[in-house]
């Protein structure tokens, strides 16, 4: 299922309904045909195969419960889904530029002990001086 909510995250017919299920006005429900258009290759074949159904009847079937299930699942768990999609739509030098700043934050973090402080919502424990280094000197 999150596969699907990845691909109708991403999809130009189906992305703007993720802003209604996020508490941003009345949810619009999605139809049998957006589902079979955003489903990925050989999905909604094998999910309806299991089911001993049509691809059509499972198209709606799913349109019905991701409908009701958006009802049920927090705004965060959605918003959760558009990031995804939008990671899915990185160039592959958006992408290394990401992997590049997801390596140096682990690095810093690996780095100054405290920095796990910053991220709970107890207090910050400081930094001394020479743990700040080139990051600390004006520019």
């Amino acid at each position: 299922m999150g596969q699907l909510l990845t691909a109708l995250a991403g999809a130009p017919g189906t992305a703007g309904k993720f802003e209604s299920w996020t508490g941003r006005g009345p949810n619009e429900p999605l139809t049998a045909e957006e589902v079979a258009a955003a489903a990925p290759a050989g999905m909604l074949s094998a999910l309806a195969e299991l089911a001993r159904v049509s691809e059509a009847e499972e198209a709606a079937s799913l349109a019905e419960e991701i409908s009701a299930l958006v009802d049920a699942i927090p705004a965060e768990t959605i918003e959760v889904f558009r990031a995804a999609a939008r990671i899915e739509d990185l160039t592959p030098a958006e992408e290394s530029a990401a992997e590049q700043i997801v390596a140096e934050a682990r690095a810093l973090a690996a780095a100054l002990p405290q920095s796990r402080s910053w991220l709970g919502s107890g207090p910050n424990e400081p930094l001394a001086e020479e743990q700040v280094g080139p990051w600390g000197k004006a520019r």
